[in-house]
């Protein structure tokens, strides 16, 4: 890697003679630049605009992918992708007792959620979806240290796990309101984006007022545009509204949504094991029952209406 070096000027003044040091620094420095060596200077603000990127230039390994996998075996209800709408996925379902199959369109559901329905209401067959998803915002934290891997379990009132959904996202990152996609990193790393800002209140919560509402619409109030850092509390604004992949309709009868404790090692190597493998791997885990899963809910934080339990493996 080039070295970065500072050539004053006083030492290119006209009529001066050309020491070689002085070429030879030039020359490493037109290396050092685009290798961003220490003192080097770098583009404006530091990140690369859309007009800079040719047209071929974003094949596969430019995209960063992940993984997501979930099954339900209960008909009438709904399932959102962990990808939101950047989410490509493919669909399944094994027979219920009557070699029955699931339908899509069971409910009025949003942009990124699948509706289904059994044909019939008997004992429904079990649904799965696998995803790839474009992958915009890790790492999530929910003032515990970083997740690795988000892993959902629906439980019965008899314990017995009703449906599973794992992904390296939660929920609520791509199917809220609040648009976390950053638009430039800093060299540090931090991901920033700008937000229409009415005081100091995103617009779209300021315009729930009534009075507010008024008043912007009849010119009184104008919103500034605010270049923010994606903190992990802008990250995790909508999670309540979006806590886990089947809240867009009411749970089943006797049914509760747990979080396998996301701060666990036993996550953090199934995270791995989904890595290498895929999502679904990790679903299989959980259904297969390998998995000890607590009932008793840890003190941490989590959206409304799920629950943080302990889990280890069976041996």
């Amino acid at each position: 890697m080039a070295n970065w070096t500072t050539v004053s000027s006083t030492v290119l003044e006209i009529g001066k003679p050309i020491r070689s040091i002085d070429i030879t620094a030039i020359k490493e420095n037109i290396t050092a630049v685009p290798e961003k060596a220490a003192g080097a200077p770098v583009l404006a603000n530091n990140y690369v605009v859309q007009a800079m990127i040719n047209a071929a230039a974003v094949g596969q390994g430019q995209l960063k992918t992940t993984t997501a996998s979930g099954s339900t075996g209960l008909g009438g209800t709904s399932y959102s992708l962990t990808g939101g709408t950047y989410s490509w996925w493919t669909a399944s379902s094994t027979p219920g007792d009557t070699g029955e199959f699931y339908g899509f369109g069971g409910n009025n559901t949003a942009a990124g959620v699948i509706g289904l329905h059994p044909v019939i209401t008997t004992t429904g067959p079990t649904f799965h979806v696998d995803e790839r998803y474009v992958q915009a915002s890790p790492p999530y934290n929910l003032g515990h240290g970083d997740i690795a891997q988000f892993f959902y379990v629906m439980v019965g009132s008899d314990g017995a796990v009703r449906a599973v959904s794992v992904g390296a996202d939660p929920t609520w990152a791509y199917h809220g309101q609040t648009d976390i996609r950053p638009e430039r990193y800093d060299r540090s790393g931090k991901a920033f984006r700008r937000y229409r800002m009415l005081g100091a209140e995103p617009l779209r919560e300021a315009l729930r007022s009534q009075e507010t509402l008024r008043r912007f619409m009849a010119g009184e109030l104008q919103p500034d545009l605010v270049e923010l850092e994606i903190t992990h509390e802008i990250k995790n604004r909508d999670m309540n509204a979006h806590p886990h992949p089947w809240s867009a309709t009411p749970l089943p009868a006797g049914c509760s949504v747990v979080l396998l404790d996301p701060t666990s090692s036993i996550v953090d190597r199934l995270a791995l094991i989904c890595t290498e493998e895929n999502a679904r791997r990790g679903v299989e885990l959980v259904e297969q029952g390998y998995l000890s899963i607590g009932n008793t809910p840890l003190e941490m934080n989590s959206p409304t209406g799920v629950m943080p339990v302990a889990v280890s493996w069976k041996t």
